[in-house]
């Protein structure tokens, strides 16, 4: 007799992948991938060991560096560790959010500052959010920093781990959203990315592929 595969125990398709706001560009990125003695990767993988307790704390991760690091890459390898080993997470669910793409979609509906609805019960519901490559200047300017306050503040209020990648160092972050510091270092914990520039790693590895060195 055939046994019924449950529900919650199916994999993950690529189409529920980018349903959750997956980058197509990362859906394959895998955490041993990253250099094993990088801090942050250290950091991130202590975080998936004891994933409970820190959603219980409610901690994320700000993940901070220079450009094409890998800082997404990272965050979403962690995010797709959750999702993919959800029946031994608790059915914990995750979104990634591309800032400047949700702000650019509220501008274009002329919310004024103000989540809908829909996408306020996406914030609030996801057990771990991920607010990646948030600018250090927007070109929303005002508009911008008031959804990131709306979209901090519903993490704060629902109690949930909320993570964030930027190029922002954490004392040059009150300057660019004031009105965010302190809902931002209530949510999460400052790491420093500095690992080797992932876009060239990868594109040295392409190259190499029909490059053959003399």
């Amino acid at each position: 007799m055939r046994t019924k595969t449950k529900i919650s125990e199916r994999p993950i398709t690529k189409e529920s992948l980018l349903k959750f706001g997956f980058s197509s560009e990362f859906l394959s990125a895998q955490i041993h991938n990253f250099p094993s003695q990088d801090e942050p990767v250290m950091a991130c993988k202590k975080y998936l060991q004891d994933l409970e307790g820190a959603y219980r704390s409610a901690d994320g991760f700000y993940l901070w560096g220079n450009p094409g690091i890998g800082k997404s890459r990272l965050a979403q390898a962690v995010f797709l560790e959750i999702v993919s080993n959800r029946f031994r997470n608790n059915m914990r669910t995750v979104r990634v959010v591309d800032f400047e793409n949700i702000v650019s979609q509220l501008s274009r509906s002329g919310s004024g500052g103000e989540m809908p609805s829909k996408i306020h019960m996406m914030i609030k519901s996801a057990d771990y959010l991920l607010i990646d490559n948030l600018p250090r200047v927007s070109s929303y300017g005002n508009f911008a920093e008031k959804i990131l306050l709306s979209m901090l503040n519903t993490r704060v209020h629902a109690r949930k781990p909320t993570w964030i990648t930027t190029t922002i160092m954490p004392s040059e972050f009150s300057a660019l959203y004031p009105s965010c510091e302190e809902a931002v270092k209530t949510l999460s914990i400052p790491i420093k990315c500095d690992f080797e520039d992932m876009r060239s790693k990868i594109r040295k590895e392409k190259i190499s592929k029909y490059v053959s060195r003399s």
